[in-house]
């Protein structure tokens, strides 16, 4: 079932984004509340390798394009899809727990902040009992920051 949900606008309309803990999520158009339309879908795989056990979802705009962020319990992991055309989204990367991002295993929710003009996601972790920061500003190629 799902297991988190946030909203974002894009180009002027309102979308929910929607993630399921075996490994799924969901890209609903909003233009009002009794008018629902399903805008796209994501699965686990190769694609979308870090979905499975999704547990939270959260947006950032970096650059005039739009990233949803989604940690995942199961994948120890982070992905992160550009959603910028939210009918076509493509992976942007993914991130696993191990020594570039020891802080990932059971990710379990997880925000984004701008500091002096970067973006980092903040990941926080029920194995590893800590939080990761990720430098995402350029969500193709994440950096661990230190």
């Amino acid at each position: 079932g799902a297991t988190s949900i946030t909203t974002v606008t894009i180009g002027g309309s309102i979308y929910a984004l929607v993630v399921g803990y075996h490994g799924g999520g969901q890209i609903l158009n909003i233009p009002d509340p009794y008018n629902i339309t399903n805008a796209s879908s994501i699965s686990e795989g190769t694609q979308y390798p870090e979905l499975l056990g999704a547990t939270s979802i959260t947006t950032a705009t970096i650059g005039g394009s739009t990233y949803a962020l989604v940690a995942s319990r199961d994948d120890d992991g982070v992905q992160i899809i550009n959603i910028t055309d939210p009918y076509n989204p493509i992976n942007a990367s993914s991130i696993t727990d191990g020594t570039r991002y020891p802080e990932l295993q059971d990710a379990h929710s997880i925000t984004t902040t701008t500091i002096e003009g970067s973006t980092y996601a903040l990941v926080a972790s029920d194995r590893d009992d800590g939080i990761q920061i990720i430098n995402i500003t350029n969500p193709y190629n994440p950096i661990s920051a230190p």
